[in-house]
Order: C-alpha cells, then sequence, then structure tokens
C-alpha cells in the first residue's frame, strides 16, 4: 500500500491536514498476521516543519493502532523459536548419539519438519485461543519434542512394527 499526502500544500493554511490523512488510514487496518508493507511517502523538497508535524501524525496513527490492536506474536514466530529450540534438541540428543555433522545434518532437519507438522496441529487446535495463548501452545509443543527427540532418535523400526506372525 503506498499513501501519498496528495492534497496537502504546506502553503496554503486551508489546505488538508496530515492527520486527516493519516488518522484514516491506520483506523482502517486490521489487526493480522498477515505482514503488511505500508509506504508513506514525504516529500524532500517540503520544509523540515511540515515534515515534522507529519511524522507527528504518522507516530499519532501508530500509537492508536498498536493500543487498539496489541502484538500478541512474534515477527516469524515459528522461525525464531525453532532457532531457539533445534540446539536444545541437539543437546538433548547428545546424550544418546554422538554429535557429528553427520548426525547434526540428519537430527536438525528432522526435528525442523516434526515441528513443522506439529505447528499444524497447534494450528488446529488452538484456532479460537488468543495470540499468547497459541504462542504458549506452541511453546509447549515445540519445547515437548526437542525433549522427546532422543526417544524418537532410539527408535527401532523392528521394535516399532513387530513382524506378523501367521495366525
Amino acid at each position: 500500500l503506498v499513501v501519498l499526502a496528495i492534497g496537502y500544500n504546506w502553503a496554503n493554511k486551508h489546505s488538508i491536514s496530515f492527520d486527516s490523512i493519516y488518522e484514516p488510514l491506520f483506523n482502517g487496518l486490521q489487526s493480522s498476521s498477515i505482514p503488511k508493507t505500508i509506504v508513506l511517502d514525504l516529500y524532500h523538497d517540503w520544509p523540515t516543519f511540515s515534515i515534522e508535524h507529519a511524522v507527528g501524525a504518522i507516530h499519532t496513527g501508530v500509537d492508536h493502532f498498536l493500543l487498539a490492536n496489541p502484538t500478541t506474536q512474534f515477527y516469524r514466530q515459528e522461525v525464531r523459536l525453532l532457532l531457539l529450540l533445534v540446539p536444545l534438541c541437539l543437546l538433548a540428543t547428545k546424550r544418546y548419539v554422538p554429535l557429528t555433522l553427520r548426525s547434526v545434518a540428519i537430527i536438525a532437519p528432522a526435528y525442523v519438519v516434526l515441528c513443522h507438522g506439529a505447528d499444524m496441529f497447534v494450528n488446529l487446535v488452538a484456532t479460537g485461543l488468543s495470540g499468547v495463548g497459541r504462542t504458549l501452545v506452541q511453546v509447549l509443543v515445540f519445547g515437548s519434542l526437542a525433549f522427546l527427540f532422543p526417544k524418537v532418535v532410539r527408535w527401532r523400526a523392528d521394535t516399532l512394527f513387530p513382524p506378523e506372525t501367521p495366525p
């Protein structure tokens, strides 16, 4: 979204104010998990006092928007959580499997894929929860997977799926 201050003329006292331009913009934004990009164009030929008024109006609009729509999630929360928990998973797995380059190259992507699948489950379970509630469920599930991953590493196919015995 590109917003130009069309209609503002610093030399005309009856020109539209910056509050009239930016306040409806921020009032119209909906709180969403989808990132939005907004470009607010300020002209370099404006005098300093006009730029100060514009920045003040933008600041006020953003403050009102953030008070009405508090942030409940971090930006790219899943990625940040994985960056925090992959070393924890590797540390927990280290007790059972020697950490070589090969084992890390297998364990880390396997944990990330497992968490990605678990995130789909979190989205299903935490549908009615607020952003903070969803974050807590996500941390609990991802953290549990990090600590329980060594158990998964030690599973063997023959013990999980015993051969069928003829009737």
